[in-house]
């Protein structure tokens, strides 16, 4: 759980970072506003009166306090990874500052939260802090021959599942874990933000496209339906990748229900993608590896072992 805990913080601050940067780089954009109107008119109803110039000025310094914050994120994830304490304390403060700064983004950014504060109570579990005290993991005595001692009383010998308790996760496990939720993540966030868009800012999307350098590829027709079509399929993939977080993380806590909620999500979203073909292919090809990997023989038996 510290390297699936470390790995989700580090990439969660990779991708903040690309989307800070740029946010920046195409400041005061007409699609920056439009997404900022609904909130001043929200303030203007509380009683706040703010103009746009003033927002974009204080939302600036607040974007670019944001990258040393996510670039810290990042470093301090990765030498948690590599067992120190330090950074380790630092992720996790970083790792819920980061999740309380989420909260009001909308359903995408609770989600976002609800996962940085359970990495960040990974960090700390029983399991973890032995971990970064260099301790070795805990150890149950082999299983012994049934002996007969001299009152006659018969030694049962260890249980199995006691011994598989502590066997070390397969390397296809924790690949097929890893694809799993990072690639439910980065399809969440994907469909949270189209789904925020199309309910708040569609008007003002759709005249971006046509004003934009990609305006002779569709016409206004095309354009209406291509938005329908990536709304219900925005709608569809939501609810599939928040079954696919909670499978991976299943699976990779070593829950027997994982691998089958993992596999049942690698299947339908292959058969997703495949639907939404040329757009669907990286889909297809992660989900895809899932299948091979958690076929094979190792992962069965490590996941039956429960």
């Amino acid at each position: 759980m510290v390297t699936l805990a470390c790995v989700f913080v580090a990439v969660t601050a990779f991708l903040t970072l690309t989307e800070l940067i740029t946010a920046l780089m195409d400041w005061a954009s007409v699609d920056m506003q439009a997404w900022l109107r609904p909130m001043l008119r929200q303030l203007a109803a509380a009683g706040v009166i703010v103009t746009m110039a003033e927002v974009l000025r204080y939302l600036r310094w607040f974007f670019l306090a944001m990258v040393p914050f996510s670039v810290a994120a990042m470093v301090f994830a990765i030498y948690a990874l590599r067992g120190d304490r330090a950074a380790r304390l630092m992720t996790t403060i970083l790792a819920v500052a980061a999740g309380l700064v989420s909260l009001p983004i909308g359903i995408f950014g609770v989600l976002q939260a609800t996962m940085l504060f359970l990495a960040a109570g990974a960090l700390w579990t029983t399991e973890a802090r032995r971990w970064y005290r260099g301790e070795p993991a805990r150890e149950v005595p082999a299983a012994a021959p049934n002996v007969q001692p001299s009152d006659g009383v018969t030694t049962e010998p260890t249980p199995p599942s006691a011994r598989a308790e502590l066997t070390p996760r397969p390397t296809s496990v924790m690949t097929a874990g890893l694809l799993t939720v990072l690639g439910s993540l980065g399809a969440a966030g994907f469909a949270a933000t189209f789904l925020m868009v199309y309910t708040f800012a569609r008007a003002a999307y759709i005249e971006a496209v046509k004003t934009g350098p990609f305006r002779d590829l569709l016409t206004g027709k095309e354009l209406e339906l291509a938005m329908q079509v990536s709304f219900w399929a925005s709608v569809v993939i939501l609810p599939l990748a928040l079954a696919g977080i909670l499978g991976g993380i299943a699976l990779l806590a070593r829950r027997r229900i994982g691998r089958t909620t993992t596999l049942w999500w690698a299947w339908t979203t292959a058969l997703l993608g495949v639907v939404l073909l040329p757009v669907g292919l990286l889909a297809t090809a992660g989900a895809g590896a899932v299948i091979v990997l958690l076929r094979r023989d190792d992962a069965r038996r490590w996941t039956a072992s429960r």
